[in-house]
């Protein structure tokens, strides 16, 4: 069997980077080196143009839209998280022994803004740099109100802490805000010590490990449980107003 070499194959193996020695010259049994990083990304960036030219796409994933554009489209994802964001320092105003205290429940609401805020600039300058605003998470209520519902971080009954009130003089005087920071502080610790668990998880790399186990059949079901434990809390802050229905 006598194999015929084709100048048109030959060129073709030869644009893309590969040499067949059934096709080659007399020199075809040497091993070449050729580089085929460039001619590579090239060929992909290649693709992807002509893959992006055929779907109804007005920004492909590496373009970048105007710096006005920007800002009105970072507006709008705000405008769509602030529902979110704000729901966590209402829901736990009450578990929390804030009550009426609305200075308490606007220092909450302006320090997870703050917070957001800054976790978000890390997040898309020295992180991960994902199109994604870091707001606060449910995940951690339910835990929250589990502690919060222990006997200990029960919230005193007004007449006791007003009767207290009233008999402290001087240095005595019972700080009002003491009451609801004291159980603040319980919270962060607890969530500081269950982030350590996440840290482990991802620096040691068993992550990869424990998604092989984790599916949508996990998924669904804790969703539904996180969102389930909320129904009474979300139903009461409901019923108050309409506005926060709407949200």
């Amino acid at each position: 069997m006598h194999l015929t070499q084709d100048p048109k194959v030959e060129i073709g193996l030869s644009d893309q980077g590969t040499v067949n020695p059934a096709f080659g010259g007399p020199d075809s049994g040497q091993s070449e080196r050729i580089d085929m990083d460039g001619a590579h990304t090239e060929g992909l960036e290649e693709s992807l143009k002509d893959q992006n030219k055929g779907l109804d796409l007005v920004y492909s994933i590496n373009d970048r839209p105007p710096w006005y554009l920007c800002i009105l489209l970072g507006f709008q994802h705000y405008i769509l998280a602030f529902g979110g964001i704000i729901a966590v320092p209402l829901i736990l105003a009450e578990p929390l022994c804030i009550g009426n205290n609305n200075a308490a429940k606007s220092q909450l609401i302006s320090t997870i803004f703050f917070v957001s805020g800054v976790c978000t600039l890390l997040q898309t300058t020295i992180g991960t740099r994902l199109p994604i605003l870091q707001g606060g998470t449910f995940s951690f209520i339910t835990p929250t109100l589990a502690i919060l519902a222990l006997p200990k971080w029960q919230c005193p009954a007004p007449s006791a802490m007003s009767q207290q009130l009233q008999n402290a003089t001087g240095s005595l005087l019972m700080d009002s805000d003491e009451v609801w920071k004291s159980r603040m502080r319980e919270i962060q610790g607890a969530i500081l010590v269950s982030s350590l668990l996440q840290l482990v998880l991802g620096l040691s790399g068993l992550v990869g490990l424990v998604l092989k186990f984790i599916g949508p059949l996990a998924i669904a079901p804790t969703i539904n449980l996180i969102g389930l434990s909320l129904f009474i809390e979300a139903g009461k802050k409901s019923g108050a107003h309409w506005g926060i229905a709407a949200m």
